[in-house]
């Protein structure tokens, strides 16, 4: 069989480059984060406007309603305006992961108020489990 320039080329290149696609995953494949943890009541308000002090124009309204429905301990409201956020396109890591973590919290906070006799509360728990 007759070499040519391009078989010795080859010849290194397709190890070369199984190589750095293995350490390109391997580095990928390590990097774990830890699960988002639930946020206590008083940390909600500021985790959000932290995380979205930035925000672009379509998220703007939306992270300032749901500002407003947690600092009016409405739960309901602001566990769906949540979840429309967590739904957009465009979100940083960390908005991701601040967001995962008041859906926890929000959560328990309905969870607590559904135990006490909330009637919205379990309705809109009710919901959230029939849509998702």
């Amino acid at each position: 069989m007759k070499s040519t320039p391009y078989s010795n080329l080859l010849r290194f290149a397709c190890p070369a480059l199984g190589f750095f696609i293995l350490t390109a995953v391997l580095i990928g494949c390590g990097k774990s984060d830890a699960p988002p943890q639930a946020l206590s009541a008083d940390q909600l308000v500021p985790a959000l406007e932290k995380a979205f002090a930035i925000a672009q124009p379509p998220l703007a309204p939306l992270v300032q309603a749901t500002t407003a429905s947690l600092k009016e301990q409405n739960y309901p409201h602001a566990y769906s305006s949540l979840q429309n956020l967590a739904g957009m396109t465009g979100l940083t890591r960390e908005q991701g992961r601040v967001l995962a973590s008041e859906l926890l919290a929000v959560n328990s906070l309905l969870q607590n108020a559904q135990s006490q006799g909330d009637q919205l509360a379990t309705r809109t728990l009710q919901y959230y489990r029939a849509t998702k």
